[in-house]
């Protein structure tokens, strides 16, 4: 999971204000669709969850992110909270369905 900016936020108020970062790159090529011959494909939404399905957030990214995306997020977690869930599809109907380590000690 890796560089792209978050166009929009939804149902997220526990991800904004923390001392901890998650840094993550996703490796897609994130085509724009604008060269001849090359469909659009790129990562559509990215859903957000702590252990046990409550959600955190969901991202919606769009054609014009860069390949291979990074994304930085500053999740606010109960203390505890080992990992985060990241669930997302692509436009091809690619699934991204992976668990993120969360460092109790990383900042």
């Amino acid at each position: 999971i890796q560089t792209a900016k978050p166009k929009r936020w939804q149902n997220c108020e526990s991800l904004l204000s923390s001392d901890k970062r998650l840094r993550i790159r996703v490796r897609h090529p994130m085509d724009a669709g604008v060269a001849t011959g090359i469909p659009a494909f790129f990562i559509e939404t990215l859903h957000f969850a702590a252990p046990g399905g409550m959600p955190l957030g969901k991202l919606e990214l769009h054609k014009s992110e860069s390949e291979n995306p990074t994304l930085t997020l500053r999740p606010r977690l109960n203390p505890g909270v080992n990992e985060i869930q990241i669930c997302g599809r692509d436009t091809g109907g690619g699934e991204i369905n992976v668990k993120v380590p969360v460092s109790q000690n990383a900042s």
